[in-house]
């Protein structure tokens, strides 16, 4: 599809950020502390003292009882967090270790390692890694979910990871149907986890060519966000995004450019000048700003953008560690 390859930064880059956690155990521990103070500061926008909490929870996690369950949570932890922030290459690495960790130490079927599929799958689809989130057998893990968790978030996260496969696949009627499931298992006080299931329904109807119902989603999400976390929060942000791409594919070309103005500010902010969810609001402000024949402004942004993407690809070869030892025949 044309349209997908032209505007390939909103597909690949504005799923909103899913929570940093694992479901586990809240006994306290010496690691524990430092992965809430990095949490903390990475909501504040504080990146360099966060990225120095995750150092220091790893290094107790190791002392505390080397690759262990507490390890494979702050590898978890720590891939997040580089995710976040739109350090793909440094958030596939860790889920991977992470991954790989808790087959070794619980089996390939225990839901230990779900959030770390969850969030390895959604890196994947936001940068169109199609076949590689493939081998992450989505499907299967919604299944054992289901079974075993079916009032999880985690089957929500899947379900809408499954969804998000299902539109990059072209099969937007099961996508659909697996967003709405998703939304029906919310609680009604989930209003985070339902602003992100609206802002990602939101980009899959804009896949489908369904723009106003694109608009009413992320709009939705937008709204959400503000009342949730404020004007200048990361999500905020980044729905902004969504949302000014979405109204520049329905014609509505003067709600864009302050949408984008606010996203890039916020993004510059939260997640660093340097960040690949930095790049991908540049590289949409780009194409924007010469649809308005503003090329002096487009290439410098352009420019911006494809520096900071050449060094924030991921391999998508980490994952076949994972794959080889048969997360599908696992099961």
């Amino acid at each position: 599809m044309p349209w997908v390859t032209s505007m390939s930064w909103l597909l690949l880059f504005t799923m909103v950020v899913l929570n940093t956690r694992a479901q586990v155990s809240s006994t306290v521990e010496p690691w524990r502390p430092h992965v809430s103070a990095a949490a903390a500061y990475e909501q504040s926008g504080d990146v360099s003292q966060a990225e120095t909490e995750l150092k220091r929870a790893a290094a107790d996690a190791v002392r505390g009882g080397g690759d262990g369950p507490a390890y494979a949570q702050v590898l978890y932890a720590t891939g997040a967090f580089y995710d976040d922030i739109g350090d793909f290459a440094q958030a596939e690495r860790a889920l991977c270790r992470s991954l790989r960790l808790w087959r070794k130490l619980r089996g390939a079927q225990d839901l230990a390692s779900a959030p770390v599929v969850n969030r390895l799958a959604s890196l994947y689809l936001e940068l169109g890694e199609v076949q590689v989130a493939e081998r992450l057998d989505l499907e299967g893990w919604a299944r054992l979910l289901e079974a075993d968790w079916p009032g999880s978030l985690d089957l929500v996260h899947m379900l809408q990871n499954l969804a998000i496969l299902r539109s990059w696949n072209g099969r937007f009627a099961e996508s659909e149907m697996l967003f709405e499931k998703a939304l029906a298992l919310l609680p009604a006080d989930s209003l985070a986890e339902r602003a992100i299931l609206q802002n990602n329904l939101g980009i899959a109807c804009l896949r489908t060519k369904h723009q106003e119902g694109a608009v009413e989603h992320l709009r939705a999400s937008l709204e959400l966000w503000e009342q949730l976390r404020g004007p200048d929060d990361r999500n905020t942000g980044l729905s902004c995004h969504s949302l000014a791409i979405a109204y520049q594919a329905v014609g509505n070309t003067e709600e864009v450019e302050p949408l984008l103005k606010r996203a890039l500010r916020i993004a510059e902010k939260q997640f660093g000048e340097n960040s690949a969810r930095t790049a991908a609001i540049l590289q949409t402000y780009s194409e924007f700003l010469r649809k308005a024949k503003r090329k002096a402004e487009a290439k410098v942004m352009e420019a911006r953008s494809k520096k900071i993407m050449a060094s924030a690809r991921v391999s998508s070869t980490e994952v076949v560690d994972v794959s080889e030892r048969g997360l599908r025949g696992g099961r």
